[in-house]
């Protein structure tokens, strides 16, 4: 039988940054692991690994700050992801800027291509970038009824509740109407 684990996370032990300890509890050994991937730590020790930092920033830090700004998108604080954007696009602004300026610096044609190619892709992706920050910023308004309809139409967004009782009343009587007409002809055949 698998050995029973916990979720609860510890500080992990000076000497290993990249360790994440785990208390023993009433989960098994794949239900603790289950939990710690969808809990975000194979992403930490993902950004660990890509950060730079060496072997002084410990994972389960990592864990604590990316549950904390997930929170913080759950609750509707974007701020920090704001923020995030606004860097990605100045820096891919940035990179764009030093490749093209290092592609008119090429003397073949293969070298202009290639960087040309990265320093536009780079502007692309700043653009992208610029445009999520502005949905992000000014979302779309949302339009709860769209006139589509070829010829005249009336559209009733409104929810005055007198309007929509003469509505109905309307309906009804020229169903009623219909159902007169038929009743007739059924009889006079």
């Amino acid at each position: 039988m698998a050995t029973k684990k916990a979720i609860k996370a510890t500080s992990p032990a000076k000497s290993d940054p990249n360790a994440f300890k785990v208390e023993e509890g009433k989960d098994t050994r794949s239900q603790t692991l289950a939990k710690l991937v969808a809990g975000g730590v194979l992403s930490a020790a993902t950004l660990k690994q890509f950060s730079g930092t060496g072997e002084d920033l410990d994972v389960s830090d990592l864990v604590v700050e990316m549950r904390k700004a997930g929170n913080e998108a759950v609750a509707g604080d974007l701020g920090r992801v704001e923020r995030m954007l606004a860097n990605q696009m100045l820096t891919l602004d940035q990179l764009f800027n030093n490749l093209a300026q290092r592609s008119g610096r090429q003397d073949t044609f293969k070298g202009i291509e290639v960087l040309m190619r990265l320093a536009l892709k780079a502007q692309a992706q700043a653009r992208a970038t610029a445009e999520t920050l502005s949905v992000i910023k000014n979302p779309a308004p949302y339009i709860r009824q769209a006139n589509i309809a070829h010829g005249h139409q009336q559209v009733n967004n409104g929810t005055n509740t007198e309007h929509i009782a003469q509505a109905r009343a309307r309906a009804e009587s020229f169903c009623r109407a219909d159902q007169t007409i038929d009743e007739e002809r059924t009889l006079a055949r």
